[in-house]
């Protein structure tokens, strides 16, 4: 697992999950709408 380190709050990674990518796209509020939508079809 890797652990990158935001100001106070630390993220942890799964293994094989680029974590500079991940942050990328979850700062672009475009795919944020898009995974938040996403989620709110999906059934668990």
């Amino acid at each position: 697992m890797k652990e990158q380190d935001e100001g106070s709050s630390t993220i942890t990674v799964p293994d094989g999950v680029d974590a500079e990518l991940l942050m990328k796209v979850l700062g672009n509020p475009e795919m944020v709408a898009l995974l938040t939508s996403l989620a709110k079809t999906m059934k668990v």
